[in-house]
C-alpha cells in the first residue's frame, strides 16, 4: 500500500466530496467496485501506472468502461486524477477512501479465520460476539479458511485478536510442558 501523503490527500478530497455532496455511499460502492476490476484486471492497473501511455488514452479508455458504471463524482474524480498524473496511485486512494469510510460510519473489518467452511448459524453467532468484543453494530467480515487451526477460530480486527484455535491451545499446552521440565513457570 502506498503510505506516501498523495493517497491520504487524495482520499481526503474524494471523501469531503461525497460529504458535501450527500453522496459518500455511492462514492463509496464505486470505490469497492474499482479495488474489485483492479485486482480482477491487473493490465488495468498497469495501464494507469504507465507512464509512456498518454492522459487523453488513460481519460478514454476509463470512460469507455467506466462512465456508465460509476457516480458522476467518481468519474470525475479519475478523470482528475489523470488529469494531474496521480492515476498510479490509484490503489492508494481507494484504499484510504475505504478506511475514511468505514471510521466515519463505525465500521469494524473484521476478519475470521476457521479450520473448515462455515455455516450460517455460526457465522450469526460469530458476527453477534464480534459486536460485543469489538464494540459495534457494524461489522464487516471476512473469512478465511486455514485446516492448520485443527478446531476453533480465530477473531481478528486491527490490533485486538481473539484466538480461540486449538493449534494455539496446543502451543500454549507445549510451551507449558516445556517450562514445567525445564523448572521455569
Amino acid at each position: 500500500m502506498d503510505t506516501s501523503y498523495i493517497p491520504v490527500r487524495y482520499g481526503k478530497a474524494l471523501f469531503k466530496t461525497g460529504q458535501e455532496l450527500n453522496t459518500k455511499e455511492d462514492i463509496f460502492e464505486d470505490v469497492l467496485f474499482l479495488e474489485r476490476v483492479l485486482s480482477e484486471v491487473p493490465a488495468l492497473e498497469n495501464i494507469l501506472q504507465n507512464q509512456v501511455i498518454r492522459p487523453s488514452v488513460k481519460a478514454s479508455l476509463l470512460k469507455e468502461l467506466f462512465e456508465k458504471e460509476l457516480s458522476v463524482q467518481t468519474m470525475n474524480f479519475l478523470l482528475l486524477l489523470i488529469k494531474n498524473r496521480r492515476e498510479d496511485r490509484l490503489r492508494g486512494i481507494l484504499h484510504y477512501y475505504v478506511n475514511l469510510y468505514r471510521k466515519d460510519q463505525g465500521i469494524a473489518l473484521v476478519e475470521l479465520t476457521i479450520p473448515t467452511p462455515l455455516d450460517n448459524e455460526f457465522k450469526e453467532k460469530i458476527v453477534r460476539v464480534a459486536k460485543l468484543l469489538f464494540k459495534t453494530e457494524n461489522i464487516e467480515l471476512t473469512v478465511r479458511e486455514n485446516p492448520s487451526l485443527i478446531g476453533g477460530f480465530i477473531l481478528q480486527s486491527g490490533d485486538l485478536k481473539a484466538d480461540a484455535s486449538v493449534s494455539e491451545h496446543l502451543k500454549e499446552m507445549h510451551q507449558h510442558l516445556k517450562n514445567e521440565n525445564t523448572g521455569q513457570i
